[in-house]
């Protein structure tokens, strides 16, 4: 970290000292385990956690949780989410690396939020513990948005992103999967989800998910045109039936989310023509049909989009290659795309794992990427497949 960022790090760190009760958790609670010692504190409606290594070895990693359902408490680990968190915590710890992480102040499309809250929790791990000398963020899912925006807005504090299972390319290009995901499958299943992509007023795990399953298994070749369209890879039934779930899981929080920040909706397929099922003509003669609110798609691509900014920090990108949520084949080449126009390609490393799922990772694989990261960043050097 260069010093104009340590300075704004300290006088950010003198603002949080000023913060009053009424904002920050008066008595945080600090626990001392076998080597470590972990201070869990909330600021401004977000729970926070630090943890150092008594064997510091001066870094810090910066974990950016993945989508939470709006439904679920604002906790430290992320609900959904605590055996990785946990599980990559110890693993990092044991390393001797520095961990901060924030719950995020609200659960739901959470990236401005989480930007703000991320970045307190890595000012409050320098404020209690020491500055690091490097500073490494990893993200999962929704987290990369957050890590495109704190290396994008403050790139010279931070060394490296490890980014997840990223949808790199923007969120506009994830609702319109999402989106996309929806209209097909109310078309190839008239009627099985009540309302439409706007309407939908469901509880997406206790509601939805039966009646998509009854739909899917009532009508199995069905579900096989809608992947066709869809674009999704699958090798089994069972990868088929959960790659369709997994791809309206959008439509059960994030979607709607957008579009309550953006004002609007998002979603614009007036023109678009599909291609893929056995009768093409039928299919765009009978889709839903949607016309987005133009100021709303321009508030979430200037607010919630990429730039390519990759001026001081390396990306390295952890996917798996038949991810039904974050499709890599979408946001590879558009992320790729956008860093080629400004000269930062270079800065951009895709490690492809054969897989399918969404973010189906162990720890060492994880943590492994993370060295490579690190590795890059010290020696210049490219990491391999």
């Amino acid at each position: 970290m260069n010093r104009l960022a340590q300075l704004a790090y300290v006088v950010f760190c003198c603002l949080l000292l000023a913060i009053s009760p009424q904002q920050s958790q008066a008595n945080p609670v600090v626990t001392e385990g076998d080597g470590y010692i972990q201070i869990d504190k909330e600021v401004f409606g977000a729970p926070l956690r630090i943890v150092r290594p008594d064997d510091w070895n001066g870094d810090l990693v910066v974990l950016l949780h993945g989508y939470v359902f709006p439904s679920a408490p604002v906790a430290v680990p992320p609900p959904g989410q605590e055996l990785l968190f946990e599980a990559l915590t110890a693993g990092l710890v044991e390393s001797g690396y520095g961990v901060a992480y924030s719950g995020y102040r609200v659960n739901g499309y959470a990236v401005r939020e989480g930007t703000i809250d991320s970045r307190v929790a890595q000012m409050l791990f320098g404020l209690h513990f020491g500055w690091p000398d490097r500073t490494f963020l990893t993200g999962f899912s929704m987290g990369t948005h957050i890590g495109q925006r704190l290396v994008e807005t403050t790139p010279r504090m931070y060394d490296g992103f490890l980014a997840v299972c990223a949808a790199l390319g923007g969120s506009t290009i994830q609702n319109d999967y999402f989106s996309d995901s929806r209209v097909l499958f109310d078309y190839f299943f008239p009627g099985a989800l009540p309302g439409d992509l706007l309407t939908t007023d469901l509880d997406f795990l206790s509601e939805a998910v039966p009646l998509i399953f009854g739909a899917l298994a009532s009508n199995f070749p069905a579900a096989i045109e809608m992947a066709s369209v869809l674009e999704l890879e699958w090798t089994t039934p069972d990868e088929l039936i959960e790659g369709i779930l997994f791809s309206l899981l959008g439509t059960g929080g994030g979607t709607m989310d957008m579009q309550a920040k953006a004002g609007g909706n998002l979603y614009d397929n007036s023109e678009r023509q599909y291609s893929g099922s056995f009768d093409d003509a039928a299919l765009n003669g009978g889709i839903g049909r949607f016309i987005a609110d133009h100021r709303a798609a321009n508030y979430l691509r200037r607010y919630y989009d990429p730039r390519g900014k990759l001026r001081h920090t390396e990306v390295l990108h952890l996917h798996t290659t038949r991810d039904p949520t974050v499709p890599l084949a979408l946001h590879q080449p558009a992320y790729e795309a956008l860093l080629e126009r400004r000269g930062n390609q270079d800065r951009y490393f895709v490690r492809a794992i054969d897989r399918f799922g969404h973010c189906t990772f162990g720890i060492d694989e994880i943590l492994i990427a993370l060295e490579d990261l690190v590795e890059w960043t010290e020696t210049g050097v490219r990491p391999v497949e």
